[in-house]
């Protein structure tokens, strides 16, 4: 992607000046950018926001709908497009009529209630066995597998655990504290089976501050300024590389994503009894009401209930 350019002028500059948390300008660049793609452009400064009217607006929407994206993330895609439209509008590169055309665009009718794929307990534990088969070096396998111990034991978010710093984590406390989306600041336990694959993983990457995941060469190499002393210099491991890493090991082709390590993360909480007040705070959320989104519950839990519970 490329990087922001600073332009008055420009309707996608005015937009991401706007947000001020670092993971929603994160998102909404990733977005722009694979809009640009779907579009033909080699980015999103090659777009001309001035002539991207309702009908492309609405060929991009069915464009999405046609490759399966979900209703939410459609939602989100023609959200930020209109943002950026908004500014056209604003900064007098669009009137008030092109505007408002582009406005009346909806996303597509939701149809079937999506069930959100999650793992089970089972499924993760085939899972690791498979990093440990597939991995090309015993460094990759240990760094992978913490990074999937910490997504699905912790319910981080991938641009959470892509941008987790080790000063963010106590190691003597089992816990660990860092700003997620919207900035705010939230504590997770580590349980210790999970602390256990991190520690591991903190063994060989050493207790150097800066970034706990990084890139490890095809020789099992850890990027070399790892070992610096320089804090700035450290990468961080980036969301898209996590994706990626869920593709690798065969989870995306079973409908498997980082956010529904996410999901599973909340769903075993709840299946094990947990209070859904403490697994809203864990996850970070503002309302319960989006925590009871993200539980998956069975049908076969659902007909246990009547059995169990009407005739006491």
């Amino acid at each position: 992607m490329p990087l922001v350019i600073k332009n008055d002028e420009c309707p996608v500059y005015a937009y991401i000046n706007s947000l001020r948390a670092v993971s929603s300008k994160s998102t909404a660049l990733r977005v722009l950018h694979s809009i640009a793609q779907k579009l033909g452009q080699s980015n999103y400064y090659s777009i001309n926001w001035a002539r991207f009217d309702r009908n492309t607006l609405n060929s991009l929407v069915a464009l999405l709908k046609d490759k399966g994206l979900s209703y939410e993330t459609i939602g989100l895609y023609l959200s930020i497009t209109k943002s950026v439209l908004r500014e056209a509008f604003l900064l007098g590169q669009i009137n008030s009529l092109h505007w408002e055309r582009v406005k009346s665009v909806k996303p597509p009718m939701l149809g079937k209630k999506k069930l959100h794929a999650t793992l089970s307990q089972s499924d993760f534990a085939h899972l690791l066995n498979t990093i440990e088969a597939l991995a090309l070096t015993n460094t990759k396998k240990i760094r992978d597998q913490a990074i999937f111990h910490l997504l699905i034991g912790c319910g981080l978010r991938r641009f959470e655990l892509a941008k987790l710093k080790l000063s963010a984590i106590d190691l003597t406390g089992n816990k660990i504290t860092f700003d997620g989306k919207g900035g705010k600041e939230r504590t997770v336990a580590i349980h210790p089976i999970t602390m256990k694959a991190l520690k591991e993983w903190m063994v060989i990457r050493g207790y150097k501050e800066g970034a706990v995941f990084t890139r490890v060469y095809k020789s099992g190499e850890l990027h070399k300024s790892v070992s610096t002393n320089n804090i700035d210099e450290i990468p961080h491991f980036s969301s898209e590389s996590i994706y990626l890493l869920c593709k690798t090991y065969g989870l995306v082709s079973a409908g498997i994503t980082p956010h529904s390590l996410r999901r599973s993360y909340a769903t075993w909480l709840s299946r094990n009894g947990a209070n859904i007040q403490h697994i809203s705070k864990l996850m970070g959320h503002s309302s319960i009401k989006t925590t009871e989104i993200y539980i998956k519950t069975e049908q076969r839990e659902i007909d246990k209930t009547v059995l169990d519970k009407l005739f006491v």
